[in-house]
């Protein structure tokens, strides 16, 4: 009986398929993606128009939340269809890759408007409070 496994046709890297690298930097490039979002949506939408929010009631932001939520996971159905029948893996690969480095970017705009409102309240309470000691 042979044990031992066969090599992958593509190489290894550190001992795994060279596919799995593939695979494990997509999976993580998604994973902060989503998550990113999820943790700022519902801040973002409530936050009142003035302060750089979108001023949506509770109940209007939970139900956008609930509809990104939904529609990130049932696009995998067409998506899916279309890496297999359509375009290949590969293609398939690149192509989710670049549709997630340009949602990353515009949610990376959406952090810098977050952190800068915040550095800016920051500094204007810093200013203020050093008014009144003197």
């Amino acid at each position: 009986m042979n044990t031992q496994a066969s090599a992958a046709p593509g190489g290894t890297v550190l001992g795994h398929p060279r596919g799995l690298m593939t695979l494990f930097f997509t999976e993580m490039w998604e994973r902060f993606s989503f998550y990113g979002m999820r943790a700022l949506l519902v801040l973002f939408m409530t936050t009142q128009i003035v302060d750089g929010g979108l001023g949506f009631s509770d109940a209007t932001a939970n139900a956008i939340y609930g509809l990104y939520l939904s529609s990130v996971y049932l696009i995998c159905l067409p998506g899916g269809w279309i890496a297999d029948r359509l375009i290949g893996a590969q293609k398939a690969v690149l192509a989710g890759g670049l549709i997630a480095d340009l949602g990353t970017a515009e949610q990376q705009g959406l952090l810098e408007d977050v952190i800068g409102g915040g550095m800016h309240l920051a500094f204007a309470h810093g200013e203020a409070s050093t008014r009144s000691r003197s």
